[in-house]
């Protein structure tokens, strides 16, 4: 405590070697006897009321507490604790500063919504009170939303937002490392992520077409406010943005700008090139397929400044890609996007997995690695910013549709020179 707090105690009383002092405050109303007790082991001071009048009761009172206080600490418990969603929110803030500050991770926008559901469901309870049976419940009421076991990956990468939260509360005190849950990860294998087939797509396709003009009376959700109306255009481009780049929703298209997008010609060619600013394994330049052309132009032309300059004008441009007509930028699609797949029946794949705004990613590599029967796989994985050793193991039932010729038996020989191979996107 420093000296200028103790030249306006009044009424100090110095004891147990000045670790504590007992007071009255001056200028306040109360009549009661305040301490102050230092404790060394985390070289921190903790203020409190003694509720004594009479000096001999306040020291006493005083002394207890002081002995109660080094019990806890020996003991492995903390002094002072918080609600999960305090220390959640002090997490949050944590990540979003250094989002701000162009030093974050990109994982941290998916943990930020990871803890936000932690907090739905842990709430007001103190942090030091959560218990292994509270997870077990968390896990339950988890598996009971998704309709089956979250993948192992999935509950790693809750665990790992969870951890962000018991860190913050063991550095700021309000919980001992020793009441850190270990966290069990039981979950499944993942298994063949969820993707559109061709026709689904073409599905997805010609309902967003749809479903962004629908007005108040066509709307099964009642009135259409114009924001309302604003999301559903922007997110009918994004989701064919994602779907024919396949960039990952949210880590590397949230912080995505025009700046970031440009031309690249070669042999009289113009190709659409975007330069990542964030992604997972790190900044990559993205070679789009044409069609994305014609998403981001429905974008620019939102905004009349930005209408009529050609892609190879954005350089200076330096202003996020997926804004509202306002310029606000919604929170997440993910919502939004849910909502569009189950009034088109594409909620669910075949096997009954949910799709996501992940699946266009996904549906991405699909359409690109059936394009040719010789795939150029390490051409694919540089340009989504994954391993091959992934798009192998995800993607490996693929080669069944590769070879349909031989397994059907047909003579490659026979096949019409002149045969065309239909394009996987030809809804566009």
């Amino acid at each position: 405590m420093g000296t200028n707090v103790l030249e306006v105690d009044l009424d100090p009383h110095y004891l147990l070697n000045n670790n504590l002092v007992v007071y009255k405050r001056p200028g306040a109303r109360s009549p009661f006897y305040y301490a102050r007790v230092k404790l060394p082991v985390i070289n921190k001071w903790k203020k409190f009321t003694t509720k004594q009048t009479e000096l001999g009761k306040a020291i006493e009172f005083a002394v207890k507490e002081y002995e109660k206080l080094q019990w806890k600490l020996e003991s492995g418990i903390p002094i002072d604790t918080r609600t999960f969603r305090h220390v959640a929110d002090y997490a949050i803030k944590e990540m979003k500063d250094q989002l701000a500050g162009g030093f974050g991770k990109v994982s941290y926008l998916d943990y930020i919504r990871y803890i936000e559901r932690f907090k739905e469901f842990f709430g007001t309870k103190f942090i030091g009170n959560i218990s292994y049976e509270d997870l077990v419940r968390f896990d339950k009421e988890r598996t009971k939303k998704l309709g089956r076991k979250a993948n192992k990956s999935t509950i790693n990468s809750h665990n790992a937002a969870l951890s962000r939260v018991f860190d913050v509360a063991v550095r700021k005190g309000w919980l001992h490392q020793s009441q850190v849950l270990t966290f069990k990860n039981d979950g499944k294998e993942a298994g063949r992520r969820p993707y559109f087939e061709l026709e689904e797509y073409r599905r997805l396709f010609r309902f967003m077409r749809k479903y962004v003009k629908l007005t108040t009376k066509d709307s099964k959700v009642g009135g259409v406010k114009q924001r309302t109306i604003w999301i559903r255009e922007l997110l009918r481009d994004y989701v064919l943005f994602l779907a024919n780049t396949g960039l990952r929703p949210g880590t590397e298209t949230r912080y995505l700008k025009w700046k970031h997008i440009s031309e690249y010609h070669k042999d009289g060619e113009k190709y659409l090139q975007i330069k990542v600013p964030r992604g997972k394994t790190g900044a990559r330049v993205v070679i789009a397929r044409h069609s994305t052309r014609k998403y981001l132009q429905r974008i620019k032309d939102r905004f009349p400044h930005l209408k009529d300059l050609p892609f190879d004008a954005l350089g200076n441009v330096d202003e996020y890609v997926f804004r509202l007509r306002d310029g606000t930028m919604p929170k997440d699609f993910h919502g939004a996007f849910e909502i569009v797949l189950d009034e088109a029946g594409l909620l669910y794949d075949s096997a009954g997995n949910k799709r996501s705004l992940y699946s266009l990613r996904h549906t991405y590599a699909t359409f690109q690695l059936l394009r040719t029967d010789h795939p150029d796989l390490h051409l694919i994985s540089r340009n989504m910013g994954t391993s091959i050793a992934m798009l192998e193991r995800h993607y490996s039932h693929l080669q069944v549709f590769h070879k349909a010729a031989i397994l059907a038996g047909d003579d490659d020989s026979r096949r019409r020179k002149d045969e065309k191979r239909p394009r996987p996107w030809g809804a566009e």
